[in-house]
């Protein structure tokens, strides 16, 4: 649905609850909050700079998650692993498989 996004760096960092990387990218008004792998948060640019991210929207039943990638590779790469059978967004880490919770939850 969403192809890429660019606009203006708002936030970055680490959501402090689930721990799940993210940046926030304004664009025409809006931001975007978009969840994004380590190697993404550290190729982003510093706030208030512009930046641009190719996305992938992962319609679940409880949410609509947009996911940012630096690169258009890495987003088609996790595209083709979200079809993998027991690859999903879904799957817990290997470090948490014992507890579940949503700092389990990666999409990569």
């Amino acid at each position: 649905m969403y192809y890429s996004l660019t606009g203006t760096l708002r936030a970055k960092g680490e959501d402090p609850t689930s721990g799940d990387g993210f940046c926030a990218l304004e664009c025409g008004g809006v931001a975007y909050q978009l969840l994004c792998s380590p190697k993404t948060l550290g190729q982003l640019p510093e706030l208030g700079e512009p930046c641009a991210l190719f996305t992938r929207l992962l319609v679940r039943p409880d949410a609509l998650i947009l996911v940012g990638f630096h690169g258009r590779d890495e987003r088609d790469l996790f595209h083709l692993l979200q079809g993998a059978n027991g690859v999903g967004g879904r799957r817990p880490s290997a470090s948490s498989t014992n507890s579940p919770s949503r700092k389990s939850w990666r999409p990569w």
